[in-house]
């Protein structure tokens, strides 16, 4: 993503999400743009969300994928073991889906 916001010319500061208590940290990107450009980028580098900052109030603003939801695969759990099938296996779609289930997983253990 850095490459791709130096290309473009726009502002941005590398900054680190983290929990209350640092036991899940992720690396970030605090970019200076609009709203549409920030969820365009975000859907670009397949993030389920972004924050936006506007009047000193924080929004998780979602990103859609396209403007209609599909199913690409599915999930089945059976004696605690967790299978993902998907349907279509682009490297795009797998990665969304893997991101989802890896955030899932760490909100749930």
């Amino acid at each position: 993503m850095q490459a791709y916001l130096e290309q473009i010319n726009t502002p941005y500061r590398s900054i680190t999400g983290a929990a209350p208590d640092f036991s899940f940290q992720e690396k970030s990107w605090m970019v200076l743009c609009d709203k549409d450009q920030a969820i365009a980028i975000g859907r670009m580098f397949t993030q389920n969300a972004i924050y936006w900052i506007e009047h000193n109030k924080l929004y998780l603003v979602p990103v859609p994928i396209s403007p209609a939801c599909r199913p690409f695969g599915g999930v089945q759990q059976q004696d605690g073991v967790v299978t993902v099938l998907t349907l279509a296996p682009d490297y795009l779609q797998q990665r969304f889906l893997h991101r989802v289930l890896k955030m899932r997983f760490k909100l749930l253990f």
